[in-house]
């Protein structure tokens, strides 16, 4: 019988062809058709449109290839810019600045912050191509030299490409993005030509004169509110099922926003957050109680003995001490109180100003050599004078005891032999170092009381060298003293180690089932092996780590912030370019960045202690148009509030008229009820806008006494109407409308003319100009974004998946 393998080696070519292509099948071709097949709704995602405008759109997949290409030639220009920086250049192109403390530097390339700031950049380069923009790679290279300033060779700039990016961006791209990056800045430039010329305003004379006013004229006024909500019952009129329904559809697409008079009823966006808070006291009163009496007390002792810790300046006895100091050191005169600490006579402690034309440790000649120089000037010093005045016999009174005892004989001659009132004029030829020591102008002009300078207190920053002398009468700190501090210094350590332990294990906890559940979503569900992980337990999580438990229902951006978590700031890393965020919790969370049970971390601080909460979302509602039979009795009170408003300014106006033609100091006696008087405010005079401290940030409104965001029309009336007449004004809310009475405006503008010719631009008047003019280009940018008809509509919904 025929071995039954005769038939395979009879037809062995045939069947290792068939084994090849079986191999081909397994480890080549089904591979391929599976990464093809499984990834096919990843791949249709990828393609979706996301963004789209007049003329384009952009996928998923183009999305995330344009955060990546910006995000990395951000970073290579940045790691240019350094360099080109050390070698003594400047990147010479628009938008570059250098931070004058040298905390950072803009690098002329819009920072890839969030996926709106890249879509920004693709969206205003396609808004300057329609204008005519075409910027090709010629002037792409241009912009590269110019960043160079000559300093970086191209040579070097592949180099810094392949250091930052690798293999993963190729020059191509980046040049793209440039081309948008250029043409996105020269429509920049074209928004503000007209308004500002070489980096200033280009403002009319007129209207630096208005915004200086604004800053620097005064005005007092009288207010008399009608709350608005009052008039509501007498809204009597009723609005037909057609006037409703154009209020919803004018307002339907915009957010309420609290103290806002603009009605809102899109729905915002909302979340229910499940949290776990560790709180900083918590674990410190339980390290605390772990702190032994002997720890305390060694670890003092040792501080104490080795370090010569916890001294601070002896302040008692007082009496002994300074009715030992005549006895023991003043000569035997009729005047013993020119070194006495306590005094009512400021005038025979003028004598002593003399000294800080010596160091302390000066013999008495040279204290006694000009006594006749002070006669030649007027015994009315000048402001300067004083407060050196004063900073001299506070330089004195703190010499210690020997100093105070080799120029006791030169003190009590000077006393006797310089008459007073010629001393302040002495104090204006001492050296200017001494007023150092000034605390503020305003004590230049009170009497020289050495007793508030021989006792400064412990914490003062103004402390001169010679009170911090070694000689200086001083005390070490009792062990009672500090014993609560010592402990709670002790305990604080391994309390915030064992919260951020808590709270690490927390988030490992969580980051698990999140990894978990994504893995789950991405798997087969119809393999048995697909198993979806169990939900941890919060509550049980908390007990275990000793944190609180919290949940937040659900809640949008407004009312969160009514929480302590929602009062807090978010360190999670978002995944953009610039790392870790920190973020008001409101901002960085109530959106979809943040995935569904996704941890995150945040910190606060209330109660005078930290908090830190570890938390993730385990549910949400994306923004939505509600239909209007859900929202009518919303859109019904709004239209209301509307009647009420003209109600309650038509009240105003009455009273307004009957204010103007009354000849009475004070009309509001006659003109309103006498329950009603009390109402009237009279807050302290005001500016329409606060004076410039800081920045240009710093430009808003003043506060006014006693009215809450009294809004631009309050300051327009309060600055505009005549002296002596009222006006009416609603507040910024429109929840009450004020009857203002203008009683006074100073300076008048007459005198403040007179300044503005001197200083027309100060940095005030720039400031407010410059904001200007960026408002009105942005409105510009804005109507380019309108003409393109972007729609974002879909953009929110992928990245929640």
């Amino acid at each position: 019988m025929a071995s039954p393998f005769a038939f395979f080696r009879k037809n062995q070519r045939v069947w290792m062809a068939a084994l090849v292509i079986v191999a081909i099948v397994s480890f080549v071709i089904l591979p391929n058709l599976d990464s093809l097949v499984q990834p096919d709704m990843q791949g249709r995602r990828n393609s979706q449109t996301l963004v789209s405008w007049k003329g384009g759109e952009i996928s998923a997949e183009k999305l995330e290839k344009l955060q990546m290409v910006h995000a990395q030639t951000y970073n290579i220009f940045s790691r240019m810019a350094s360099e080109v920086i050390q070698a003594g250049g400047t990147p010479k192109v628009p938008g570059f600045a250098m931070d004058p403390q040298g905390q950072g530097m803009e690098i002329g390339i819009e920072p890839p912050q969030n996926i709106q700031s890249v879509l920004q950049v693709r969206l205003m380069a396609e808004a300057a191509k329609k204008r005519g923009v075409v910027v090709d790679d010629h002037t792409v290279d241009q912009f590269i030299q110019n960043f160079s300033d000559k300093r970086i060779s191209a040579k070097r700039f592949d180099e810094i490409i392949r250091e930052v990016a690798g293999q993963s961006l190729s020059k191509f791209d980046m040049y793209d993005f440039l081309r948008d990056e250029i043409a996105k800045q020269i429509l920049v430039q074209m928004g503000y030509s007209g308004l500002a010329f070489s980096q200033q305003s280009l403002v009319a004379p007129s209207k630096n004169w208005m915004n200086y006013r604004k800053f620097n004229q005064r005005a007092k006024v009288e207010a008399f509110p009608f709350f608005v909500d009052q008039f509501l019952d007498k809204v009597t009129v009723k609005p037909s099922e057609q006037e409703l329904r154009v209020l919803f559809d004018k307002a339907k697409d915009r957010l309420p926003i609290p103290n806002s008079p603009e009605p809102g009823f899109r729905q915002p966006y909302r979340a229910n957050i499940e949290f776990l808070m560790a709180d900083l006291n918590t674990f410190l009163k339980d390290e605390e109680a772990k702190v032994s009496e002997e720890l305390l007390r060694s670890t003092y002792e040792k501080r104490v003995k080795e370090d010569g810790a916890y001294q601070v300046p002896d302040e008692g006895p007082k009496p002994s001490a300074s009715t030992e100091t005549p006895t023991t050191e003043t000569p035997t005169t009729d005047k013993p109180a020119a070194e006495t600490p306590v005094t009512d006579k400021p005038a025979t402690e003028k004598p002593v100003e003399a000294s800080p034309t010596t160091p302390p440790e000066a013999s008495a000649e040279p204290a006694s050599s000009p006594p006749a120089e002070p006669v030649k000037e007027p015994a009315s010093p000048s402001d300067s004078s004083q407060r050196r005045q004063h900073s001299s016999l506070r330089l004195v009174a703190l010499q210690t005891e020997p100093a105070a005892e080799k120029s006791e004989s030169a003190v009590a001659t000077k006393a006797e032999d310089t008459p007073p009132p010629t001393e302040p004029a002495k104090a204006a030829d001492t050296p200017a170092e001494p007023s150092k020591g000034v605390d503020s102008p305003s004590e230049s002009n009170k009497p020289a009381d050495t007793s508030a300078a021989v006792t400064p207190s412990v914490d003062s920053k103004e402390l001169t060298e010679a009170a911090k002398a070694p000689d200086k009468p001083m005390r070490v700190r009792t062990f009672e003293e500090v014993r609560e501090d010592l402990r709670r210094e002790l305990a604080m350590q391994p309390a915030q180690q064992r919260l951020q332990a808590a709270v690490n294990a927390a988030q490992e906890v969580m980051d698990n089932y999140f990894n978990q559940l994504q893995l789950y979503k991405s798997g087969d569900p119809k393999n048995p092996d697909t198993i979806q992980p169990a939900l941890p337990s919060l509550v049980e999580l908390a007990n275990q780590l000793g944190l609180s438990f919290g949940k937040t229902g659900m809640v949008d951006a407004i009312s969160v912030e009514q929480l302590p978590i929602g009062r807090s700031f978010t360190n999670f890393d978002s995944g953009q370019a610039r790392g870790f965020n920190f973020e008001m919790f409101s901002r960085s969370v109530f959106n979809n960045n943040l995935r569904l049970f996704q941890p995150a971390t945040s910190q606060g601080f209330a109660g005078g202690t930290s908090q830190s909460f570890v938390f993730w979302k385990i549910e949400q509602v994306d923004s939505r148009v509600p239909p209007f039979d859900e929202v009518r009795e919303q859109v019904l009170t709004a239209w209301k509030l509307a009647e009420a408003r003209k109600l309650a300014t038509k009240a105003a106006e009455e009273l307004a008229g009957s204010i103007n033609t009354a000849t009475e100091a004070d009309p509001w006696t006659r003109l309103l009820d006498p329950s009603l008087q009390p109402l009237v405010l009279r807050p302290p005079m005001f500016t329409w806008l606060q004076p410039m401290l800081t920045g240009n940030e710093g430009i808003q409104l003043s506060m006014i006494e006693g009215i809450d965001q009294p809004g631009p029309l309050f300051m327009e009336k309060s600055f505009s109407t005549p002296i002596g007449k009222a006006a009416v004004a609603m507040d910024a809310a429109q929840q009450k409308c004020f009857v203002i009475r203008v009683l006074e405006r100073s300076p008048s503008d007459e005198q403040l003319l007179a300044e503005f010719e001197k200083a027309p631009l100060n940095r005030g008047v720039v400031s407010l100009a410059l904001q200007q003019a960026s408002a009105s280009a942005s409105r510009w940018f804005d109507s380019l974004v309108e003409e393109l008809e972007v729609d974002l509509s879909k953009l929110s919904s992928t990245e929640e998946e």
